[in-house]
């Protein structure tokens, strides 16, 4: 009797809980363990993470500076940006030929020198790209060196009037059509979902220029602001019973003192969910959320030589949506706020 009446109430539990799961929503049917414990990976070699070759401006290779003052100029140059460190070299070879016509150097021109190669620049009617670099580009130079900038306030006024009148040659910007967003989840569905099994197969940049567009799309995020959100700005949590990430970007460009701002990404379910597209590239990359054992400071869409430049996710996006568009890619944006336009 004992024996019977046991067996009844394991049946009439396990029914009521199996019709109770059979009731629930889909996504509360999801193991949330194996997203959520998935952002704690124990793994620390980030295919990303290397240290390269301190960068030696090719301008300055032809003088003879001792072993100790091209080590600082190495140093001076590798803390800007790869695409930075290019846009100087190339302004300063312009100044350089300049200075070779008046006999004189990069490591002897004077203030006098510089007025009139600004003034050549105004005369030569040079164009805005040629113009805009030259600010910075002596900045680098002069601390690249150690010597006191000859960058005086006259020649301040004098660099922002050949900007001023260079911009208004530019020709008028073209407005991009917008990006079906279809186009979004097919190409989840072409890099990405194939590879689910092992995501290690999936080429990190061609992964990151899609999580990049997603942000852009789903947070209405500009490029210049996902670039300074650093691992740790994303933490997994939960709001009410659904699991979600806290996106928080410590600074934007509509942000000038610095409040912050936290927008939240919702775990849904679909093969096209943005919470399961960020888990996904979490561990691609090795990387840890700020609710993790570490604090990662590391950029994920990283910026720098060490890993990929932006230009490499806007070269990579192109390729990838080729075959899909209509018209010209070099012309696509998104639907809402200022998205990334090749």
């Amino acid at each position: 009797m004992l024996i019977f009446f046991s067996h009844e109430i394991f049946k009439f539990l396990f029914f009521s809980i199996y019709f109770k799961m059979r009731t629930l929503p889909k996504h509360s049917r999801v193991n949330f363990h194996k997203f959520n414990a998935s952002m704690q990976t124990s793994h620390n070699n980030r295919p990303l993470e290397k240290r390269g070759p301190l960068y030696f401006p090719s301008v300055l290779e032809k003088y003879n500076f001792s072993d100790k003052m091209k080590r600082h100029i190495k140093l001076t140059a590798s803390s800007q940006t790869k695409s930075t460190q290019l846009i100087h070299n190339r302004t300063l070879k312009h100044f350089k030929k300049f200075c070779n016509t008046k006999n004189k150097t990069l490591l002897t021109f004077s203030k006098k020198d510089l007025a009139s190669y600004i003034e050549y620049l105004e005369n030569s009617a040079a164009k805005k790209s040629a113009v805009v670099g030259l600010a910075g580009a002596i900045d680098f130079l002069s601390s690249a060196l150690d010597v006191k900038s000859p960058w005086t306030p006259h020649i301040e006024r004098m660099y922002q009037a050949i900007v001023r009148r260079a911009s208004a040659e530019q020709p008028l910007t073209k407005k991009a059509p917008k990006l079906p967003t279809q186009y979004l989840t097919m190409a989840i569905d072409k890099h990405v979902t194939p590879f689910l099994k092992d995501p290690d197969q999936i080429p990190i940049v061609t992964l990151r220029a899609i999580v990049a567009q997603h942000l852009q799309y789903f947070l209405c995020a500009r490029i210049s602001d996902l670039l300074r959100l650093r691992a740790c700005g994303i933490a997994v949590t939960t709001l009410g019973d659904t699991p979600a990430m806290a996106i928080t970007f410590r600074s934007s460009n509509t942000d000038p003192r610095f409040q912050g701002s936290t927008s939240y990404v919702i775990f849904n379910g679909s093969d096209y969910c943005l919470y399961s597209l960020l888990v996904l590239y979490y561990n691609r990359l090795r990387l840890f959320s700020s609710d993790s054992s570490c604090l990662d400071t590391s950029f994920p869409l990283p910026r720098t030589s060490n890993g990929a430049t932006s230009k490499s996710s806007r070269r990579v996006f192109k390729s990838i949506f080729q075959r899909f568009f209509p018209f010209k890619p070099s012309h696509i944006s998104f639907t809402y706020g200022n998205y990334f336009v090749f």
